[in-house]
């Protein structure tokens, strides 16, 4: 319930200052969550950008794995199968011995295919196979000349990529001087390579090299199953959206906005050849062939549909916030020609407000403290003169309830629709009690109210009543 003796600087009410500070803090909330929400489309597709990168490298990684015993053995039991071969065997030309033991030993190489022998002039010696044209002498071939390159180990097993994708391993023999006699070697076809070196948890978009210890120069290199580059370029088919060409570049802008690297390679040694063995996945041409679609649609969708949230609640911020102001407006008539607005509250213009408000007997208004500042029309003489002070300093303790109700509405800055509301006001015997109905309307510049009253006869007499008679001016102005 209120308090009959509440003084002047009392404020029950919010400022307008502190109101306006409240919806400036929430509309530059919203705006702070429109900008996120400009942020989602990319930040989406940069974190499974980055999550395909770390798939990417762990895929690399269980291919290298995968590849590289299975290179290791094919190498030792080509070792294996090569240790019978000795220097003297070569030097006593003894072909039927070698052949022999050439076609005893093939079986273990799988798949490598066929073992020959060369002196180390090049001239053949024995071959597990019959001899093409032209394989007699082998004295100018490129992998025969590297077979003899000078090595720390002479012994040391060589390899050779074929311009046809095989590859040839070699191993050089040697006397007991450390002089290379003889060269043995086999041939790995190019579809077997492409199986070992390509396993299957490789990515169809990944390329495959063979790389000797020392230098860059790929000895073999096995393309990727899916040429990306190729099929980005090309002209889309009738059936595909126009953007879907342009995905790869588009998303070549946004990794470099997010600093990551173009293609992943992992690197393995493979022994005992003096080999690495590198898989590099231009993962980005990859991205742009077969995930654009997948990432870029959703992601654009829930970029979409995140801004029209944030502008929907963005305008409905404001809008709550010039509700009051709006509806005020709304609901003050226009004031007619000749009628001069006044300076302040209870002037001309306010006085029309309510006056012409049908069954309208006084108006008043209050300030955001609660503070009465105006009444205008037939208020009884003791309204009247308590401008200035709080409104309800005038109310009747008969009437709690109803004052009670009058509180909650002026704090919730409601509008007050037909309260009725006993006053206590000055008579010829004494003090009064009448009764008002009232209506009110928040005003949002001051942040206090203005209203209407109406006086209801009462329906018993319970006490001497005054009537106060109306003033000879509907119209004057009556403010302390």
């Amino acid at each position: 319930m209120h308090d009959r003796q509440e003084t002047a600087e009392s404020a029950p009410y919010d400022s307008p200052g502190r109101a306006g500070g409240r919806r400036v803090a929430r509309a530059l909330t919203a705006l702070l969550l429109l900008v996120a929400a400009t942020g989602l489309v990319p930040g989406w597709i940069g974190l499974e950008i980055w999550q395909e990168r770390a798939l990417a490298l762990a895929r690399l990684q269980s291919g290298a794995a995968a590849v590289a015993p299975r290179v290791a053995d094919l190498a030792n039991r080509f070792r294996q199968a090569t240790d019978p071969v000795t220097s003297l065997a070569v030097t006593a030309e003894n072909r039927i011995g070698l052949t022999a033991q050439l076609l005893k030993a093939l079986p273990a190489i799988a798949p490598a295919s066929g073992l020959w022998v060369y002196s180390a002039q090049g001239r053949f010696v024995a071959a597990s196979q019959p001899l093409l044209p032209g394989e007699e002498s082998v004295a100018a071939a490129s992998w025969f000349r590297s077979a003899l390159a000078p090595a720390p180990d002479p012994t040391t097993l060589r390899a050779y990529g074929a311009a046809d994708g095989s590859l040839v391993l070699l191993r050089p023999i040697a006397d007991r001087a450390g002089t290379v006699t003889a060269v043995v070697g086999t041939t790995v076809p190019a579809p077997a390579m492409a199986s070992l070196l390509r396993p299957a948890s490789l990515p169809a978009t990944a390329r495959v090299d063979l790389l000797p210890a020392q230098g860059s120069t790929a000895l073999l290199s096995l393309a990727p199953l899916l040429t990306p580059g190729a099929e980005a370029n090309r002209a889309p088919n009738p059936g595909e959206t126009p953007w879907s060409s342009h995905a790869g570049a588009t998303l070549r802008g946004l990794m470099a906005r997010f600093g990551t690297s173009d293609a992943l390679a992992v690197e393995t040694t493979l022994a005992p050849l003096p080999l690495r063995w590198q898989v590099r996945w231009a993962f980005l041409d990859s991205m742009g062939t077969e995930r654009a679609a997948e990432i870029m649609w959703p992601g654009f969708a829930a970029g979409a549909a995140a801004l029209a949230l944030a502008w929907i609640g963005l305008r409905l911020l404001f809008a709550a916030g010039l509700r009051h102001a709006g509806g005020a407006a709304a609901s003050t008539p226009s004031v007619p020609a000749g009628v001069p607005a006044g300076p302040g509250p209870g002037g001309a213009a306010s006085e029309w407000a309510w006056s012409d408000m049908a069954g309208a007997d006084w108006g008043w208004e209050i300030d955001h403290n609660g503070r009465l500042i105006g009444v205008t029309g037939a208020a009884p003489d003791s309204i009247a003169a308590a401008s200035g002070g709080t409104f309800t300093s005038l109310a009747s303790e008969a009437n709690r309830e109803g004052w009670a109700r009058f509180d909650e509405l002026i704090r919730r800055r409601a509008d007050i629709s037909n309260l009725d509301l006993d006053f206590i006001v000055a008579s010829g015997s004494g003090l009064g009690r009448r009764r008002f109905r009232l209506s009110g309307w928040p005003i949002a510049a001051t942040g206090g109210y203005w209203g209407i009253a109406r006086e209801i006869p009462p329906q018993s007499q319970t006490g001497p009543q005054r009537q106060e008679a109306p003033s000879a001016s509907a119209r004057a102005i009556r403010a302390a």
